[in-house]
């Protein structure tokens, strides 16, 4: 596969300002292109995504780098078989920040180490295979550049890296969440046959289309 100069623009955010507005999807699926020399056969991409993930103010390029620092990690953990998940959600704690996650099944971070993942230069790879330094640099954009936080969760065959990121909010995002909530509610507490649920889909996909014309 050849990467084109469009998905390397739209990866580095070329010939834009540095801090953006952006799609955090747009920005994991340019790293995926990127990185798709990478990904071998025996490697699942597994997509678990929010559909009306808010867009988020941010320094663009140095973002990606995050994602690549940790799907390439997860790629290199595999050894060429299992799977990554890359989830993202809004989350509901009240304070307008979204959470972007990253697992793989591969044998996961040596507990002896598990402490000092985020310090430079720290590496579990083979000699010559890293430089210990994507953890660091992604703690650096992340919690220092962008005030966010970084989780992490290891043992064999589950490694899961979570970043929480804040939101700066639109006034159509806000509608759509809160008549997300309101249905998602609705249907909680109110005892509804599944084939209802795809009306109650098509609604709130009508009701996000209505928005933009607002």
């Amino acid at each position: 596969m050849l990467i084109g100069i469009g998905a390397i623009k739209t990866y580095s955010y070329m010939d834009k300002a540095r801090i953006q507005n952006v799609d955090v999807h747009e920005g994991i699926e340019s790293t995926l292109t990127i990185l798709h020399h990478k990904i071998k056969h025996g490697i699942e991409i597994v997509r678990e995504y929010d559909p009306i993930l808010p867009r988020i103010t941010v320094y663009g390029s140095e973002l990606n780098q995050v994602w690549t620092n940790l799907i390439d990690n997860a790629i290199d953990a595999l050894e060429g078989h299992g799977h990554i998940w890359i989830r993202t959600r809004k989350d509901d704690d009240g304070n307008n920040h979204i959470v972007v996650e990253i697992a793989d099944d591969g044998p996961g971070i040596p507990p002896e180490v598990q402490s000092r993942i985020f310090e430079p230069f720290l590496t579990t790879k083979g000699v010559g295979k890293g430089t210990g330094l994507g953890l660091s640099i992604s703690y650096r954009i992340v919690v220092e550049m962008h005030k966010g936080q970084i989780t992490f969760f290891s043992k064999p065959s589950c490694t899961r890296i979570s970043y929480t990121l804040l939101v700066r909010l639109t006034r159509i995002n806000i509608k759509i969440i809160k008549i997300r909530s309101a249905i998602t509610h609705h249907i909680l507490h109110t005892n509804i046959a599944k084939e209802e649920l795809f009306n109650y889909s098509v609604l709130i996909y009508c009701i996000m289309i209505s928005l933009f014309f607002i």
